[in-house]
């Protein structure tokens, strides 16, 4: 199957899988990819738990892909994504009277 006909998703899988390769232009493409789904689902008033559930999947997934020689901007970015995603968006609102 030709690489270049497989969809970023599948790529994203197969690469999970494997791991046998370091290829950081993939993982700076899955990095983009999860930023702009973090800020959908994290700028949505009535976030789908069922879509929080699978950004915290992929985050975990992320932050196993990356080297782990030394902590890194990245890695501290996923990390305080993590936090994100799972902190209950209803204590974050301010109460009005």
């Amino acid at each position: 199957m030709d690489e270049e006909f497989l969809s970023l998703g599948s790529r994203a899988t197969m690469t999970a899988n494997s791991r046998e390769t370091f290829d950081p232009a993939f993982l700076a493409a899955s990095v983009r990819d999860l930023a702009i789904e973090a800020r959908r689902i994290l700028n949505d008033s009535a976030r789908n738990p069922f879509e929080v559930g699978a950004l915290s999947r992929r985050i975990t997934d992320l932050q196993s892909q990356v080297p782990n020689r030394t902590p890194s901007e990245l890695s501290r970015w996923l990390e305080n994504l993590s936090r994100e995603v799972g902190s209950d968006p209803r204590k974050d609102q301010r109460v009005t009277v």
